[in-house]
């Protein structure tokens, strides 16, 4: 599986990789985790909205059970926790 960012794109979402092999995730651009963040009436970030379940933040990009996986040159902004 690859996934490529190109330089001036900002996708907005978090990425999970689960019982995978030979992943790469790279490019130029940004994941941008702004729009999985909960914010007050003044806009400011109070809590991550993206685990509605535990409201727990979860980090830019998950790896489970996943072998050869490649991450170059991609830019995290706004991650509410780790960000891998």
């Amino acid at each position: 599986m690859s996934m490529y960012i190109a330089g001036g794109a900002v996708v907005k979402a978090a990425i999970q990789v689960n019982n995978a092999t030979n992943v790469k995730i790279e490019g130029r651009g940004i994941l941008d985790l702004v729009d999985c963040l909960e914010k007050d009436s003044n806009g400011n970030i109070i809590m991550t909205n993206i685990n509605s379940v535990t409201k727990n933040p979860i980090p830019a990009i998950r790896i489970k059970t996943a072998s050869k996986v490649t991450i170059d040159g991609i830019i995290i902004r706004n991650s509410p926790r780790y960000s891998i």
